[in-house]
């Protein structure tokens, strides 16, 4: 398991939509606000992967994703 940090936890849905100490990782329908996607598009630092950049299209199904209402 990897190390867990600010008490987020990615391994299923409820931790995901729980978050951490800064709050909820996505807020459904907010892409603009939820956490997860800021992280993964280098928006906010520390960012997620920390040294690699995910695939544009990947970035953009998680967004898509979120706009949709982020369901299971």
């Amino acid at each position: 398991m990897r190390q867990q940090h600010a008490g987020l936890r990615l391994d299923n849905y409820d931790n995901l939509m729980r978050g951490g100490d800064s709050g909820p990782a996505v807020i459904a329908r907010d892409p603009k606000n939820s956490l997860l996607l800021a992280k993964i598009d280098h928006r906010d630092r520390p960012s997620m992967p920390p040294r690699k950049w995910l695939a544009k299209a990947a970035i953009a199904r998680i967004r898509a994703w979120i706009i949709a209402g982020a369901e299971p």
